[in-house]
């Protein structure tokens, strides 16, 4: 279901090619890249260490505990990133993006990350806590809102740029309002027991998404610098066009991860045996 969703966002590629110009699309896509990398920056890997500790302990208080404390986290490290990226908005329409005149378009940008964090937050709760309906509504039913409001927006009142983030903003923070009613019995006030533990373990994941998301960034500034605005929106479209591969190993990885952790605290999972063809013995499965 969550590739589903991707697969929708997808589909309104051709609308925007289209809608737009080469060079205009670029910019686009180089906004939303740039929100991508503040995302993560954000995130800082919080959503690595919640799933660590969520399944560390059966009780329920405990569990709430892990998850309210990589919320109130996020919340925190978004008063850290965001504020400079707001006010640095200018120069970096300019001098990274070659567009002053979206200095605005990205501060618009910037106020739809909160709202992003927070659905990908209770996206990945829904999917580690096996609950199909909800991740159903949240990805089927973003998916189908975002597609609905980028059709309205270009078809009917001819958006620009800015008219597109505007979408996201609004798809993004009503569902994550609905997000967090879907898992509202998840969230209390953390008592900062494992606080300390969460932020080490958080750290190493948090680095590599932040260089894993800096990458697409640093290749869409050279090809930009390099070779113009229009290579840089043919390069966009060429990796929307890719990211049709990614579909079905994304679909895999979203599975992979829940039952690989559901099966691990399983009791006696790690010493299950299997026969070891050719030598009559036998090895651990896990």
């Amino acid at each position: 279901m969550l590739a589903v969703g991707k697969a929708l966002g997808i589909i309104t590629f051709p609308l925007l090619a289209r809608h737009f110009s080469v060079a205009e699309y670029g910019a686009l896509d180089f906004l939303v890249t740039l929100g991508t990398l503040a995302s993560v920056a954000v995130v800082f890997g919080q959503d690595s260490a919640m799933v660590r500790f969520y399944y560390d302990s059966d009780d329920p208080v405990r569990r709430a505990n892990a998850v309210s404390q990589a919320l109130v986290m996020k919340l925190f490290q978004m008063l850290l990133v965001l504020p400079p990226i707001w006010i640095a908005a200018p120069w970096i329409s300019a001098k990274m993006m070659g567009r002053p005149d979206l200095a605005d378009a990205l501060q618009w940008a910037v106020l739809q990350i909160p709202f992003a964090v927070i659905v990908n937050f209770v996206g990945n709760l829904l999917k580690w806590t096996f609950r199909r309906g909800a991740v159903f509504v949240m990805s089927i039913g973003i998916g189908i809102a975002q597609m609905t409001g980028i059709v309205v927006a270009t078809v009917f009142l001819d958006a620009d740029i800015r008219g597109i983030i505007m979408v996201g903003l609004v798809v993004n923070s009503t569902f994550s309002i609905i997000g967090l009613y879907l898992v509202r019995s998840h969230l209390t006030w953390p008592d900062g027991a494992d606080r300390r533990e969460m932020l080490v373990f958080a750290v190493p994941y948090g680095i590599l998404g932040v260089a894993a998301a800096l990458a697409p960034n640093i290749e869409r500034g050279i090809a930009l610098s390099n070779a113009g605005p229009n290579a840089l929106g043919l390069y966009a479209a060429g990796l929307k066009v890719a990211a049709l591969l990614s579909i079905p190993a994304s679909a895999f990885q979203s599975a992979w991860g829940p039952f690989s952790y559901a099966l691990h605290r399983q009791e006696g999972v790690g010493t299950r045996t299997m026969p070891c063809f050719g030598s009559g013995r036998s090895r651990s499965v896990l």
